[in-house]
């Protein structure tokens, strides 16, 4: 039974080795008692080249930094005490005189495989200095990224998150000592800024547990006070020794930050700007264009009321006034869609009812409404962008949508506030909600609009959709909120809602 192991092990050793890019041979210990007793179990091509084919050979390696010295028993003993200690030894250097043109130079060193055999290993000096001097080169240039790109590289203890390794581009971008980040307890912690620690741990965490790569923003506080923003990268790894470590990336995106923080001040200016247009044409079309409309109708009706006139012409009068009834509708209708004053008198969800109204009349879609009752109240710009989005997801359902209902949620929670509307139509094109992440949502600018607004509250937009109907979802918080209001308080507040 040990022989037919001895020959499995043997014959596993054998093709293990001849796969070996470099050299390597298995000696086995038969006796630890005995002075003798080595066995030659498997060599490959370059160790037999290197140290010979017989056992006495490698038992009296011609390592060069003690050839000369006479003691026979020195790298038998060496092989006992790996074997005993179960830790490696570097033997020293030896050249392959079969190659007597260039002579190759070889390091050799001993492992202990098991309780019995030791491997002997044989690594070409060159290659290796031809790595060393490779892996140099790679250090630098990543340096030289990282110093170029902003970018800090980093590893840390997955549970405790203390740093283990950090580039030289930390003091540079954040002012503090490498070795600080080393030696400070909660080094990280300490100076993330306090908004952004909960990101930063969760997302370690995952990537800890085998979640995968993980990426986020965060903030980091310089030693000066003032304000970092880095996208990080992080992912667990295991090293070579076979301990796990979360390795990482920040890149600084301040600049970036602040680009995109001024065009999101940008394009608030323009909503608002739009939003006063809007209010501005609403007035004159209701306070110009209607009261002349109206003024018309009457002069016409008093016309055919005095009645000197014949029936022909009193039965075109009639058609007039029916049409001028129709202008002024259409007027009225136009007016309220851009800016209905119930959303300045009532609030968001009286608005909602009005609009949805509408929307049921002239697209003949039957809307089911969840809305809170009561005046509670938000401020006019949460007011404003909420009911705007919900204007243009009911203006998406009739379009495109091909659904014959739809529904519009609303929800006040203590911290936020909740728009979902839903249709149960055939679904949006999965290729514009793509380039609506990216920013790039071509002819869904409406949507793209939307976000917008979202952001420009430090909200969440998420988009569901598939082939039996979507589902927006909008969540902003809810600061700013403004106090329940009486009846008798309308007026003022919706005057002081025109007021930005």
């Amino acid at each position: 039974m040990a022989q037919r192991f001895s020959s499995a092990r043997i014959k596993f050793y054998r093709q293990f080795l001849k796969e070996l890019p470099m050299g390597m041979a298995v000696l086995r210990l038969k006796d630890p008692r005995g002075a003798g007793g080595w066995q030659l179990v498997a060599s490959n091509a370059i160790a037999s080249r290197v140290a010979g084919t017989s056992i006495d050979r490698f038992l009296s390696l011609p390592i060069i930094e003690y050839h000369a010295q006479s003691d026979p028993s020195r790298i038998p003993n060496i092989f006992r005490d790996v074997l005993a200690t179960r830790r490696s030894r570097l033997l020293g250097h030896i050249r392959d005189e079969t190659n007597a043109s260039s002579a190759p130079m070889f390091i050799a060193s001993a492992h202990a495989l098991d309780s019995k055999c030791i491997g002997i290993l044989f690594e070409d000096v060159a290659a290796l200095n031809q790595t060393a001097c490779q892996l140099v080169e790679a250090e630098s240039l990543l340096e030289q990224m990282c110093e170029s790109a902003q970018v800090i590289v980093w590893r840390a203890d997955p549970v405790t998150l203390e740093f283990t390794r950090v580039t030289k581009e930390a003091h540079e971008i954040l002012g503090y000592w490498v070795e600080r980040w080393f030696k400070e307890t909660d080094f990280w912690r300490k100076h993330a800024h306090p908004d952004d620690w909960e990101v930063v741990r969760n997302s370690c965490a995952v990537a800890a547990g085998d979640g995968g790569k993980q990426q986020f923003d965060c903030r980091m506080i310089r030693a000066d006070g003032r304000t970092r923003w880095f996208h990080v990268y992080v992912k667990k790894v295991t090293l070579p020794a076979g301990r796990a470590e979360l390795a990482g990336v920040m890149v600084d995106i301040t600049d970036h930050k602040s680009v995109e923080q001024a065009a999101r001040k940008l394009s608030a200016r323009v909503i608002n700007a739009q939003e006063e247009e809007r209010r501005r044409i609403s007035r004159d079309l209701h306070d110009s264009i209607g009261q002349y409309l109206t003024g018309l109708k009457c002069t016409i009706g008093a016309v055919i009321r005095n009645g000197g006139c014949s029936n022909d012409v009193r039965r075109k009068l009639e058609e007039c006034i029916e049409t001028i009834r129709v202008c002024m509708d259409e007027t009225h209708s136009i007016s309220h869609m851009l800016h209905p004053p119930v959303l300045d008198l009532l609030g968001l969800a009286p608005a909602l009812r009005t609009l949805a109204e509408s929307f049921a009349q002239r697209s003949n879609i039957h809307l089911e409404l969840d809305l809170p009752d009561g005046n509670e109240r938000l401020d006019a710009g949460r007011e404003t962008a909420l009911f705007r989005i919900a204007q243009e997801c009911l203006t998406n359902v009739q379009r495109h949508a091909h659904s014959k209902v739809a529904r519009v949620r609303l929800q006040y929670n203590p911290r936020d506030v909740l728009l979902e509307i839903e249709d149960q139509g055939v679904g949006a094109d999965p290729a514009l909600l793509e380039r609506l992440e990216t920013g790039k949502a071509g002819k869904g600018i409406g949507l793209l609009k939307m976000r917008e607004r979202v952001n420009e509250l430090k909200g969440t937009l998420t988009i569901h959709s598939n082939g039996k109907g979507t589902t927006v979802h909008v969540q902003i918080p809810r600061n700013g909120m403004r106090a329940s209001i009486g009846n008798g308080a309308k007026s003022k507040a919706a005057a002081a809602s025109r007021i930005e």
